[in-house]
């Protein structure tokens, strides 16, 4: 399945030590059980920095979220 970023965006907030990210992606095709498959989907996320190096700076993130959207296939009216 080919996945393409269409858009997005990160709100850093420095004084909650987190970001939180929305990306849009279009599905087109794929082989398998993917073959003619194609959607949008939508993922909105959480990171946060989780261990950093000896000057601070951050190196290890956690990040949780979900996503949000539909697949289809071809001829196919289920999602």
């Amino acid at each position: 399945m080919a996945v393409t970023l269409t858009e997005g965006g990160d709100c850093i907030d420095f004084a909650a030590n987190q970001a939180h990210c929305v990306l849009s992606f279009r599905v087109t095709g794929g082989t398998g059980r993917f073959q003619g498959a194609t959607g949008v989907l939508t993922l909105t996320e959480t990171a946060a920095p989780v261990l950093s190096d000896a000057t601070g700076k951050p190196v290890l993130f956690t990040e949780t979220g979900q996503f949000t959207g539909i697949i289809t296939r071809e001829g196919n009216s289920r999602p």
